[in-house]
């Protein structure tokens, strides 16, 4: 037998030695208790509460034809969509997916797509895409949320209220 062997043999031997010892180290004391962080459930709980807080359909308290609709896309992220109506014909929407973060108590995005849809005559629509690269948060502020724009500050000075679920 080669000493390569020998040594194999020998590794293999006290590897199952080590497995022994721990079969009646766990007979005898059990498994060893995991111990989570003992503030985890607590944040956790509180983390839940925050991200529902933004969740489901926001209007600006002077104008109903500005809406925020926010919901959690499935992944652990969240989707957002705006949409202002200034004209009878035209509708600008923003759409943004982003993830939690607790810093801020909301969603944080970086692809905000903005786009603006005119409706003709027959209520046809065309629809033109601005923009691919804005960014900014939603996050949940006294009874209502705010909306961040970073890049066209359209949201600024508005906190948006609860219209309801969907």
């Amino acid at each position: 037998m080669s000493k390569k062997t020998k040594n194999i043999i020998t590794i293999i031997a006290v590897l199952v030695m080590i497995a022994g010892a721990m079969g009646v180290i766990i007979s005898v004391k059990g498994l060893p208790k995991l111990s989570l962080d003992a503030g985890y459930e607590d944040r956790k709980e509180k983390r839940d509460e925050a991200q529902r807080a933004v969740l489901g359909e926001w209007v600006a308290p002077d104008n109903s034809n500005y809406v925020i609709d926010v919901w959690r896309d499935g992944e652990g992220g969240f989707h957002a969509i705006v949409n202002l109506s200034e004209r009878e014909n035209e509708v600008y929407f923003w759409e943004m997916d982003g993830n939690w973060q607790d810093a801020i108590g909301g969603m944080a995005y970086t692809t905000c797509v903005k786009s603006k849809v005119t409706y003709d005559k027959e209520g046809n629509p065309t629809s033109e895409e601005i923009y691919t690269d804005g960014s900014g948060s939603i996050y949940a502020k006294g009874d209502g949320i705010v909306w961040d724009d970073n890049k066209e500050k359209m949201g600024d000075g508005i906190t948006f209220l609860y219209s309801g679920e969907y």
